[in-house]
């Protein structure tokens, strides 16, 4: 899964707002705008209204074998 966001990166600036994650989501994952929402502030970690690929990694390195993110 940490490929499918890397592509999304690569594209463009290397960041994506909430309206390019949210298109993303829908379309690889069929995620509603209120769940990509959600994910969205998770993944913001510096509240600047984009995401990098390093905040994205962040999650991903705390994520368990099942994919639930422990704190």
């Amino acid at each position: 899964m940490f490929y499918r966001y890397s592509i999304w990166f690569s594209i463009g600036s290397g960041k994506l707002d909430q309206s390019e994650f949210a298109a993303g989501m829908a379309a690889e994952l069929g995620a509603t705008a209120e769940q990509a929402a959600k994910a969205f502030r998770g993944l913001d970690n510096d509240g600047s209204g984009d995401i990098t690929l390093a905040e994205t990694a962040e999650m991903f390195k705390k994520m368990d074998k099942d994919g639930k993110i422990s704190n």
